[in-house]
């Protein structure tokens, strides 16, 4: 998970205690050291962060954030999410959510799941 869209006045401390019971993976090295990389960076450039010893919560517009970041961004328009997300799919692996993959199942695809919308047998058939 590399962004979530939060409505406008979400309290973020409910994230936070969604994610707790998964702080375990700061003990993992190689997160554990993305994870203190990525504070020292953000906290010598004063990117303002929120951060609970395992994860940091990022206000940012980017699609895409580094491992221990979560990157979020408050909305007003559900409309406008949506819009966005279509406009920017090409740069989209999943959208987890009540209208689109379920929760729970990005890591778990169907038969007809496709990586990046490719059929990848009919694809193989096609190759000559």
């Amino acid at each position: 998970m590399t962004k979530i869209f939060v409505p406008t006045g979400f309290d973020l401390d409910k994230l936070f205690k969604a994610f707790y019971p998964y702080q375990e993976i700061v003990n993992h090295n190689k997160y554990a050291n993305n994870y203190d990389y990525n504070k020292a960076v953000y906290l010598m450039n004063q990117v303002e962060l929120l951060e609970n010893g395992f994860l940091l919560l990022k206000e940012d517009e980017a699609l895409h954030s580094p491992l221990s970041v979560l990157n979020y961004e408050f909305y007003d328009s559900i409309q406008k999410v949506t819009e966005r997300l279509e406009n920017e799919k090409e740069s989209i692996q999943c959208v987890v959510g009540s209208q689109f993959v379920p929760f729970g199942k990005a890591q778990c695809p169907e038969v007809y799941d496709y990586a990046d919308g490719v059929d990848t047998l009919e694809f193989l058939l096609t190759i000559k």
